[in-house]
């Protein structure tokens, strides 16, 4: 009996041990999500695996790389179990204010002031905006704003040089993009869509309201959408003008584009690292989207790091050097085609080697803004791009039409989330 109390008692022990072990060793892991399933996927891996590198033996991140919708979705159900949390996450700007409201993020203001990061070296407008009554709650990452890309070989045979698109405005865009045909022929296009215009629509649209001083959430009442008004009737209906010069309904445009057949194509800037692989099909340059409107305004995403709510205090430590491994990071990250939130990079001359490097100047970084952060807003606004590709196909009849069957959508979305 003594022998086996005696085994019963050291098998007690061997697993408290372990079990203590694997605490420990917990402790020196971070679980890390990210929706890098792109190019920038590569990026990102080797900021990690650099970070685990530097501390071989000490700390070690692992990372997933998960589809944008797939991560959310995960998220969420292990956010509902409260199993399976990721340490650290990367998230567009949008889901930090939701994610806040859901008491699902942790407060990194005191771990922000430990790494000595300063507010002061980050781009204006995201810095501002991931701060919540007084508290940080992400790190921002980067900006990723559209642009105009443009083929300089299409250009010039044209009788155009790439001064003619600086900073160009609207009616020159459409004047330019007519020419494309009678120039060049019959199989050339002015501007590049995907299938329809949902996306590239979409966004236009969103940089036009801006531009042009027009809201698209009700500041008073965050549930009803803004958008639906004459003004902005009447700006979707002038992007409806971009239709006889598009690359045809039912095709990539972009595909067009890197086989240098379309003029212009806006797009966001990790469409570079694609574009510069075309090689020598063609030449090509980057400057700001089409004027609309008296106000400078472009649509712009932003990727921020966000600290889970229920982490193990013990991993403090690890996720601030983490934080700031990624802030350092921020060549690295240029690299995948972003335009790193800190601006210290932009100083660095590697990064202004970067062919696009001239699109993180001060004026258009003021272009960017993220004024209308709410809980409500992707329901809001999700249902716009749609509308506007059913407009660009013909199966709504006017832009009044489209904008009005958007907001009655996204705000039945809203109350759906609410109730």
């Amino acid at each position: 009996m003594k022998k086996f109390m005696s085994i019963m008692i050291a098998c007690v022990l061997s697993l408290a041990l372990i079990s203590g072990c694997s605490a420990k060793d917990d402790s020196k892991t971070l679980q890390f999500w990210a929706p890098f399933t792109g190019p920038d996927g590569k990026n990102m891996q080797k900021i990690v695996d650099d970070f685990n590198t530097m501390h071989k033996g000490e700390y070690e991140v692992k990372m997933q790389l998960i589809p944008m919708g797939d991560m959310y979705g995960k998220y969420q159900t292990a956010l509902s179990s409260s199993k399976g949390l990721p340490d650290v996450m990367a998230v567009h700007i949008e889901r930090v204010v939701q994610y806040q409201k859901a008491d699902a993020l942790k407060p990194i203001t005191e771990s922000i002031a430990n790494i000595g990061i300063d507010g002061n070296d980050y781009i204006e407008s995201v810095w501002k905006a991931t701060e919540i009554d007084g508290e940080r709650y992400a790190l921002p990452l980067d900006v990723h704003p559209f642009y105009l890309y443009y083929n300089t070989d299409m250009l010039e045979k044209m009788g155009y040089t790439e001064k003619d698109v600086q900073n160009i405005s609207y009616e020159k865009y459409l004047k330019l993009a007519s020419e494309v045909k009678p120039k060049l022929g019959e199989d050339s296009y002015g501007i590049a869509m995907w299938e329809n215009a949902d996306w590239i629509g979409g966004k236009l649209f969103y940089s036009g309201l801006l531009q042009r001083g027009l809201p698209t959430i009700d500041k008073k009442n965050p549930t009803k959408a803004a958008y639906n008004t004459p003004g902005a009737d009447e700006l979707l209906t002038n992007l409806m003008e971009m239709k006889p010069y598009a690359t045809p309904d039912g095709v990539a445009g972009t595909d067009l584009f890197y086989g240098g057949k379309v003029l212009f194509l806006t797009e966001g800037p990790w469409m570079q690292n694609a574009v510069s692989e075309v090689g020598d099909t063609m030449n090509w340059g980057m400057t700001s989207i089409p004027q609309m409107g008296e106000h400078k305004g472009v649509w712009a995403g932003s990727h921020n790091l966000v600290v889970d709510a229920k982490m193990n205090p013990e991993k403090s430590e690890l996720s601030e050097k983490f934080l700031k491994h990624i802030s350092d990071s921020g060549l690295e990250w240029a690299k995948a085609g972003q335009i790193p939130a800190n601006k210290a990079i932009h100083k660095d001359k590697e990064f202004l080697a970067l062919k696009w490097s001239s699109m993180a100047s001060e004026e258009n970084l003021k272009a960017i803004k993220f004024d209308d952060l709410t809980t409500t807003k992707e329901d809001l606004l999700g249902p716009v791009g749609v509308q506007i590709g059913l407009l660009w196909t013909g199966e709504v009849a006017t832009a009044k039409e489209a904008l009005d069957a958007a907001a009655k959508e996204g705000e039945e979305m809203v109350s759906q989330a609410t109730n």
